[in-house]
């Protein structure tokens, strides 16, 4: 499971990072980035779930139009 800490805690504005365990004993974080670009982050995979469900939904309307 990974885990979003502070990127230094001393200082909530510098960021956050992505660490492997919840203890943080790895040999450091996965990824470090600044909020904006979590915050891009973010929102390109809100915009993917919801092209993902798109998808899903045309799937299921093609396989209930095949049936009739």
């Amino acid at each position: 499971m990974l885990y979003v800490d502070f990127a230094r805690p001393d200082d909530t504005l510098a960021g956050v990072a992505i660490y492997d365990d919840e203890s943080h004993n790895s040999t450091g974080p996965l990824v470090v980035m600044d909020w904006d670009v979590m915050h891009r982050l973010i929102l390109e995979m809100h915009s993917l779930r919801d092209q993902r469900d798109v998808h899903v939904r045309r799937a299921s309307l093609a396989l209930v139009s095949n049936n009739e």
